[in-house]
């Protein structure tokens, strides 16, 4: 199994599930042709930084779930996102965290003690650019083993 988050955007799962190659359930998202199951915590892909702050906050191309951003006194809405005193465009989305693979019909096992639950999120303060706990997107999660 996987132990990589992996971060869905809300456009990625639209297509996902309407093409009947993902089931989502609750929280749990099942991707059908691998068996792979997730468990959803809402958050947002930062994507570029809208002032002249330089990212002082050190957030782009970071994933960070809404709880953590509100945690901390920031704001989300729409597109966008207010940190300290930066502005910063977002993609909303979700973390995908990986619970065990499921056979066919079987209902999967809670994940492993090695994958960090979703409330385990790195508080922004502590975020580093590049790090393992970067979520990778799903084109780049999908195609990693063709290679």
């Amino acid at each position: 199994m996987s132990d990589k988050r992996v971060f869905f955007s809300q456009s990625e799962l639209d297509v996902l599930i309407g093409s009947d190659q993902a089931t989502l359930e609750g929280t749990q998202l099942s991707l059908t042709s691998e068996y792979l199951r997730y468990e959803l915590v809402e958050a947002v892909l930062v994507d570029a930084e809208q002032t002249d702050t330089d990212d002082l906050a050190k957030l782009m191309g970071m994933t960070v779930t809404l709880e953590e951003i509100t945690a901390r006194g920031g704001e989300v809405l729409g597109d966008s996102m207010i940190y300290e005193d930066a502005a910063y465009s977002v993609v909303s989305g979700f973390i995908g965290v990986p619970v065990e693979h499921a056979s066919a019909g079987a209902p999967a096992e809670p994940a492993s003690p090695d994958v960090a639950p979703p409330s385990a999120e790195v508080p922004l303060a502590d975020v580093e650019p590049e790090s393992e706990a970067v979520p990778v997107s799903l084109a780049d999660f999908l195609t990693d083993g063709l290679d």
